[in-house]
């Protein structure tokens, strides 16, 4: 395995025992090993007293019923201390814009709606955030036009990812169908999985063409492994086709982190779906940060924070769609 990424995985067993430890019974089990994921990415030790001075913040400054108080307990608190100094002030900041989502009419589920809040803390400036979500708003409803029954609130946070794009509303719903029909002929089935893939595929620069087939490729490459990938997953596969030629190397680092993980006593418990999304996001994470030494804070067409944002979106995704809190 790379040397890196054992170390990384290292560093994730590390941190998700202490979180266990702490929290092991008040918390979801999948959460913690998200948790413990994003400390490891962005290199950051826990501290269970940072964590708690967080929590106590957001308990404070949301309604007794909020999601932030239940299904986000853990997942927000992390993602706040491993990226901003001030947590509390980016908090309050998340809720001002899960707000004004609100009242521009993009409703549904409470954490796909803070999902697109965390999006825009990380991808746009102040200034800008109202007009992003408005345009996410009619680019919403155009989705939804033409996929009513696939389209819900896990669009969400993908529509406003794609407002980022320097394109007007009916290129990227265009685009975008464009892309889910390609798919479909490299051999993918219609899905709100394939959805969210179709959405992610859009942030490249490269070829339509090229991006399905490299999706395909991907995803035939862990079959032959016998690893299963289900639709909640197919929004992670877009990163690989994004990395263009190191996506292969990728699959296979991918391949080596997860076959491991189900060796170990702290992960084979979890299903093999979960040990698949952790090395899927450790291995691409590790790609992406090696086409930025290369390439610089523009990867693949555009800034790595909203490449990062989309890969986080997407494993979030899939994980509340495997948690059953």
């Amino acid at each position: 395995m790379d040397e890196i990424l054992q170390v990384n995985i290292e560093k994730m067993k590390h941190t998700y025992e202490k979180m266990y430890k702490a929290y092991k019974w008040s918390a979801n089990g999948l959460i913690l090993h998200f948790s413990a994921m994003i400390y490891t990415i962005y290199d950051k030790p826990f501290d269970r007293e940072e964590f708690q001075r967080v929590q106590s913040y957001v308990k404070k400054n949301v309604g007794m019923f909020s999601h932030y108080r239940a299904t986000e307990f853990y997942s927000i608190p992390t993602l706040l201390l491993t990226k901003y100094k001030d947590p509390e002030a980016a908090f309050s900041t998340l809720v001002e814009y899960e707000q004004k989502i609100k009242e521009h009419g993009l409703k549904g589920t409470g954490v796909y709606i803070g999902m697109a809040a965390n999006i825009l803390l990380n991808c746009c400036e102040s200034g800008q955030a109202e007009e992003r979500i408005a345009k996410s708003m009619t680019l919403y409803k155009q989705i939804k036009a033409h996929h009513p029954w696939l389209t819900s609130s896990e669009d969400i946070p993908f529509t406003v990812l794609m407002t980022g794009l320097s394109k007007d509303v009916e290129e990227i719903v265009h685009e975008m169908e464009l892309y889910y029909e390609k798919l479909q002929e490299v051999g993918f089935k219609k899905s709100g999985g394939l959805q969210t893939l179709s959405h992610i595929l859009m942030m490249g620069t490269s070829d339509m063409d090229i991006k399905s087939k490299n999706c395909k490729e991907v995803y035939d490459f862990f079959a032959q492994h016998k690893i299963k990938l289900y639709t909640s997953q197919y929004g992670l596969l877009g990163f690989f086709a994004l990395l263009g030629e190191s996506r292969i190397q990728a699959s296979k680092d991918t391949l080596e982190a997860y076959q491991y993980l189900l060796g170990q006593k702290k992960y084979k418990y979890i299903g093999k779906q979960m040990c698949m999304l952790l090395a899927m996001s450790l291995a691409t994470h590790q790609h992406i940060g090696l086409q930025k030494k290369l390439i610089g804070e523009t990867v693949l067409g555009l800034t790595v924070e909203a490449l990062i944002a989309a890969q986080q979106a997407a494993v979030m995704a899939a994980i509340y769609a495997a948690s059953p809190s």
